[in-house]
C-alpha cells in the first residue's frame, strides 16, 4: 500500500464479482480497506453516504465502510449491522484501526513484533512472518485445561491475540493505543437483533455471555443477558 503497511486479501466474492477486490481504497486513496464479512444493512448506509456527497465506485459493501469511515470515523462503527472482521488504513493520520462484529464471526488475530502489527483472519498466516517467534503460552494452556475453553483473548502462542467480540483496535505510533468496546446497547441492539433471530433463548444467553469475557459488564451484550435470563425465570 505504501512504505507504511502491507495488505494482503483472498475474497470470497459475492456482492459485486467483477469490481470489489480488496484492498479497496477511497477517490484519493489515503483510506484503503481489508474487510471479511457482510453488512447487511449497507445498502441503506450508501444511500445515506451518497446523499452526503460521497462517490461510489462499485456496488459492494466494502465501499461502504470506506465511505462511512470518512463520514463518520470509528463511530461508524455503530450504525452496523452484520458481520465482520476489517482494517482500515489511515494514510494522513498515520493510524491502522480494525474492528470485529458483536459475536464474533469472524475471526480476527494480532500480534505487535518489533513495532509492527501483524494481523490476520488465522493464526497460522501470523506464524509465517518471519520476526515472530513462535513460542507456547502457558497460561492459556493453563486456563483451557481449566475452563475447556479460551477465557483469555490471549492464544496458545505467546503474543499472538485475538480481537475480542464487539471490540475495535487502534494501533499508532509502532503500539495498541486502544482496545474498545463498540458502542452503547443503542448502537448494538439492532445488530444483536438481527444475528440472533429464530434462535432458542438458551442458545442466544450463551452466547452473549461469551461476549463478557473482556467486555465490561454494563456493555450491551452484558445487559441483554441478563435481561434474558430474567425474561426465562419469569416465563
Amino acid at each position: 500500500v505504501d512504505e507504511n503497511i502491507s495488505l494482503g486479501f483472498r475474497r470470497l466474492s459475492i456482492i459485486d464479482l467483477d469490481s470489489g477486490t480488496q484492498p479497496m481504497y477511497n477517490e484519493t486513496g489515503d483510506i484503503v480497506i481489508v474487510f471479511n464479512g457482510e453488512i447487511y444493512n449497507y445498502q441503506e448506509l450508501r444511500e445515506e453516504l451518497i446523499q452526503k456527497g460521497h462517490v461510489f465506485k462499485n456496488n459492494a459493501d466494502t465501499e461502504v465502510l470506506v465511505h462511512g469511515y470518512e463520514e463518520f470515523g470509528e463511530d461508524m462503527l455503530n450504525r452496523l449491522r452484520g458481520m465482520f472482521a476489517f482494517v482500515i488504513w489511515d494514510s494522513k493520520k498515520k493510524k491502522l484501526f480494525g474492528a470485529r462484529d458483536f459475536f464474533g464471526i469472524k475471526p480476527f488475530y494480532y500480534a505487535v513484533v518489533d513495532g509492527q502489527l501483524v494481523f490476520a483472519s488465522e493464526i497460522k498466516s501470523i506464524l509465517e512472518y518471519t520476526p515472530y517467534k513462535k513460542e507456547m503460552n502457558t497460561e492459556a494452556l493453563e486456563n483451557y485445561l481449566t475452563f475447556q475453553y479460551s477465557v483469555l483473548p490471549e492464544t496458545f502462542f505467546k503474543g499472538i491475540y485475538k480481537l475480542m467480540p464487539s471490540h475495535s483496535i487502534t494501533f499508532e505510533n509502532g503500539k495498541v493505543e486502544g482496545l474498545q468496546v463498540i458502542g452503547g446497547c443503542n448502537g448494538n441492539l439492532q445488530g444483536i437483533a438481527h444475528l440472533v433471530q429464530g434462535m432458542p433463548v438458551d442458545e442466544v444467553i450463551e452466547r452473549l455471555d461469551g461476549l463478557k469475557c473482556g467486555s465490561k459488564s454494563s456493555s450491551c451484550p452484558a445487559q441483554l443477558a441478563e435481561a434474558l435470563k430474567e425474561y426465562k425465570a419469569n416465563n
